[in-house]
């Protein structure tokens, strides 16, 4: 009788440890249906995807400037008295701290057409990171939105650093300006914007570019000092030239 009944609490625990394999199993095999099912619906979901910072270039003439080596993208009347040219590198710091300095320079002078800006995206500070920056600000500049590209850059560069610079991510900004995409994503992978890259980088060069960010007001350069003296530095060369007229 007791030899039965030891062999009854083996078999009894056998067959509940068999109930707890099968029991994981089918815990498990529901885990990755509804993990199946998560990943499908996130990739298949409609995207609403917005820009990172509002910008407000309405009235202001935007048009792709080609009057050196490289390519350029001006903001303000062709007519203006003042040509500012800013040699900047997406992955710049210093680039990115003078973007403040520069949106007052716009408001204050570019939009009374006193002032325009060409903006020349150079990319020897941190190439891997600067160069698909530059390729999607111009193939949106192509499309008349290099500068709500250039603020959308800078909002990613100050919220997660030049990292971010992924194709992917650049992606989404091109569709969140509206872009038309079959056209970005042709000119994004063109041999033709990789040389524009480097006709920048080119003509900065030669103009004496050794650092970044480098600005010229009518031909000559303004140093840079810093974000807290640029608009002062920037404001002066122009009131020189407009008030001289």
């Amino acid at each position: 009788m007791a030899r039965n009944s030891t062999r009854k609490r083996i078999q009894s625990r056998r067959a509940q440890r068999e109930r707890q394999k099968q029991m994981r199993l089918i815990i498990g095999v529901a885990v990755l249906a509804v993990v199946a099912v998560a990943v499908i619906f996130l990739l298949t979901r409609p995207r609403n995807v917005t820009a990172l910072v509002d910008t407000n270039y309405e009235g202001i003439p935007q048009e792709v400037d080609e009057t050196g080596t490289g390519v350029g993208f001006a903001l303000g009347e062709p007519d203006a008295p003042v040509t500012i040219v800013e040699y900047s590198d997406f992955s710049c710091p210093h680039c990115y701290n003078l973007s403040s300095p520069m949106k007052q320079i716009i408001e204050d002078y570019v939009r009374t057409g006193d002032a325009r800006v060409v903006f020349k995206p150079i990319t020897f500070v941190n190439p891997p990171y600067s160069r698909p920056a530059a390729q999607a600000a111009i193939c949106a500049g192509y499309q008349g939105k290099f500068w709500e590209m250039h603020d959308q850059l800078w909002a990613l560069y100050e919220g997660t650093g030049p990292g971010a610079y992924t194709p992917g991510q650049l992606n989404r900004m091109a569709q969140a300006l509206g872009l038309d995409m079959d056209e970005y994503e042709e000119c994004y992978r063109s041999s033709d914007v990789q040389a524009d890259v480097d006709a920048v980088l080119a003509e900065a060069g030669e103009r004496g570019v050794n650092g970044t960010p480098t600005i010229f007001v009518n031909g000559q350069e303004v140093p840079y000092r810093g974000p807290d003296a640029a608009y002062t530095d920037l404001s002066v060369a122009i009131e020189a030239i407009v008030g001289s007229q």
